[in-house]
């Protein structure tokens, strides 16, 4: 049973992980750029380009996650 707690908890934190704001890592991940990279609504006002691949950020897609 702890293998089965241990694994559950691992996936978890792996789904948190793929959610949070890569550039604050507090708040959940709401704006998706053309590039496929994302972040929270007040990190990506302060961005121009990507900060994963440095791409210009030309357009931002809302998502609901």
């Amino acid at each position: 049973q702890e293998c089965i707690l241990k694994k559950l908890q691992n996936r978890i934190r792996q789904l948190e992980e793929r959610i949070t704001c890569p550039i604050c890592i507090d708040d959940q991940i709401k704006l998706v750029f053309q590039c496929g990279h994302g972040s929270c609504s007040d990190c990506s006002t302060a961005l121009t380009v990507c900060p994963i691949c440095r791409q210009a950020i030309r357009e931002r897609i809302q998502i609901f996650v």
